[in-house]
Formats: C-alpha cells, structure tokens, sequence
C-alpha cells in the first residue's frame, strides 16, 4: 500500500508510514524533543513542508487514531496526511473522519490485485487531509478542484483497469 502511495504523492516528498507509537508524536508534527534553559520539556518541531504522514490502520485501532488526526489537523494545520483503513467498524469513526478529511474515496474489493485483493471482502477508505488555505474558504474540502477529483475517483473503480494513481498525481497536495 506504501508503494502505491508513494507513486502519486509530489516529487520532493518523503512518505512516512506512522506505528501507533507515533501517531502521538510524528503523527502531530513533533519529533523527540529537549529541555529548554528552565529545565522545561519542549517538542522539537518536524520541517512539515516535505513529509507525508500514511495512517495505515486495522479497524480495532482506527477509533484512536482518528482521534489523533483530529489532533494534528487543529494543532498543525499546515501537515499533510494519507489516511487508509479497511470499512469495518466505520459507523464509529465515519463522522469525524468527513470532518477533517479534503478528499475521501473507497477502493472497492478486488479493484487492482497488487494493491487491495478479492479475499478482504471489504473496501479500503482512503483520505487526504491536505493542508489549509492562506486565504478563505481556508478548507480544500469544498474547491472545485477537490469536487470534480473526488467525482473522477468515484468512476475510475468502476473499470477493471481502474487506477486512481494518474488522478492523485495530476491533483496538487
């Protein structure tokens, strides 16, 4: 799943795919961190501009970490985030992640055999939480932009050969 991922994020980008232990750290933006000269504990900020978070989850975890998304999109609203989790349990999550979510597709079942097989019996939902506007409307959510790609990702699994990878890397994160 990396692998596709990374092949439509933008040139100069590194994908980092968190482990539950860093949704609390890299996942909000911090890495490690030092005390100051008041022998107070401060995070060392991550440069936000080149990294992409990948939130690959099972269904059990998905509850905490959108939680923690939900976190990182108000303290850092300039990251940039890929969500993908199997649709189980999705009636206890589905609200929040529409909330902070620019772009949401499914992948359906069996849609390209390298990427998500016939046997997982579920789709994949897969968000872009991109970073905010300078200027008003401030979200990406409701551009025009944002609504014909999500219309353009809703068509292209309906062919066999269906690939969303062209349409991700002509979209600018």
């Amino acid at each position: 799943m990396a692998t596709w991922v990374s092949s439509w994020i933008p040139p100069g980008h590194t994908l980092h795919s968190l482990t539950p232990v860093e949704w609390f750290t890299v996942g909000q933006g911090c890495w490690g961190g030092s005390a100051n000269p008041d022998g107070i504990w401060t995070p060392d900020s991550l440069s936000a501009q080149h990294l992409v978070r990948l939130w690959l989850l099972p269904p059990e975890a998905v509850d905490v970490a959108v939680e923690q998304l939900s976190f990182s999109r108000h303290k850092r609203p300039d990251l940039i985030h890929v969500f993908i989790c199997p649709r189980l349990m999705m009636q206890r999550w589905r609200k929040r992640l529409y909330k902070i979510s620019d772009v949401l597709f499914n992948i359906p079942v069996g849609a390209q055999e390298d990427l998500w097989l016939a046997d997982m019996h579920e789709p994949l939902v897969v968000g872009l939480i991109l970073p905010f506007l300078s200027v008003s409307p401030w979200l990406r959510r409701y551009t025009p932009s944002v609504l014909d790609l999500e219309c353009q990702l809703r068509r292209v699994w309906t062919s066999p050969e269906g690939d969303a990878g062209h349409l991700l890397r002509q979209f600018r994160l």
